[in-house]
C-alpha cells in the first residue's frame, strides 16, 4: 500500500490593501512530533482533586511553528524576494514571520488550522461543549 498524498489546499486571505496567497498541506506524522516537542516541558498541579497539566507554552511561537512545518507557498515579498518558501530553517522562517502585522499573521495561521483541524485547540473547546 502506498502512502497517500498530503491534502493541499489554497487560500486567498483579504488584507488591507490586497490579498495575501498562500497554501497549506496536511501535516505529516514527522509535523506532528515536532509540534509535540513543544509540549514536552510540563508540570502537573492539582486542584479541586483534579490533576491539571501545565505547559510552559508560547502560543505565538506555536501558531508560527504550526504555520512553518505545513506552508507550502505564500506570495508575500520583501522587495524582490519572496519572504516565505516551503522548507525554511526554524531561524529564516521566524526571522520572515516576526516582519509581518499581527493581524496577517493570525489570518495565515487560521488557514493552516482549516487543513490541520486536529491542532485547533478552539475547535476541540467548541466541540466538547456540545
Amino acid at each position: 500500500m502506498e502512502v497517500p498524498t498530503a491534502v493541499k489546499k489554497d487560500f486567498e486571505i483579504k488584507v488591507d490593501g490586497g490579498e495575501i496567497n498562500v497554501t497549506f498541506r496536511q501535516a505529516t506524522m514527522g509535523d506532528d512530533m515536532a509540534r509535540a516537542a513543544l509540549f514536552s516541558e510540563r508540570r502537573t498541579s492539582r486542584e479541586g482533586g483534579k490533576v491539571i497539566e501545565l505547559y510552559n507554552m508560547d502560543w505565538l511561537h506555536l501558531a508560527a511553528t504550526e504555520v512553518r512545518l505545513t506552508l507550502v507557498d505564500c506570495d508575500l515579498t520583501q522587495g524582490k524576494k519572496k519572504l516565505f518558501k516551503e522548507g525554511m530553517n526554524e531561524a529564516e522562517f521566524m526571522k520572515a514571520w516576526k516582519t509581518l502585522p499581527g493581524t496577517w499573521a493570525d489570518q495565515i495561521h487560521r488557514k493552516c488550522l482549516e487543513v490541520n483541524p486536529d491542532w485547533d485547540f478552539g475547535a476541540a473547546q467548541a466541540d466538547d461543549s456540545d
